[in-house]
């Protein structure tokens, strides 16, 4: 029998980041099956984290959720699609549109898909303490 795609991501479902990245001197870089992500943190304390992530063409960035963060993704350039495909949630594929903000509420699975190298902004309120090793 053949899985669906979302199948198929959710059996890869990533619970912490922190499980994927390694933090290196000013930026964090992401261990993924497929492109590269890097993130640069703008600011960080106990109400925000703001930051810079570039994603590389093709890269898909793992389907994950934030236990307690809400997310609001805004598109700087390049081509991202964000995908949240869970049971019993409408279905979600949103192209970012440069300057217009998106916002994923706490706890819902979504993925990226950047078809092109990528430059987006993320802010997460609060800060979601599984991102960073």
């Amino acid at each position: 029998m053949l899985m669906s795609n979302f199948e198929v991501l959710t059996e890869k479902l990533i619970a912490n980041l922190k499980d994927i990245s390694t933090e290196e001197k000013g930026h964090v870089v992401y261990e993924l099956e497929q492109g590269t992500a890097i993130t640069f943190t703008l600011k960080r304390n106990a109400m925000v984290h703001l930051l810079d992530s570039f994603l590389s063409a093709d890269t898909i960035f793992p389907l994950h959720h934030h236990e307690t963060s809400s997310e609001t993704l805004i598109l700087q350039s390049g081509n991202v699609t964000v995908i949240c495909d869970e049971p019993g949630c409408e279905e979600i594929r949103h192209e970012l549109k440069v300057g217009i903000p998106f916002f994923i509420p706490e706890g819902l699975n979504h993925f990226l898909h950047a078809k092109e190298d990528s430059w987006v902004l993320a802010s997460l309120i609060p800060p979601d303490e599984g991102m960073l090793k």
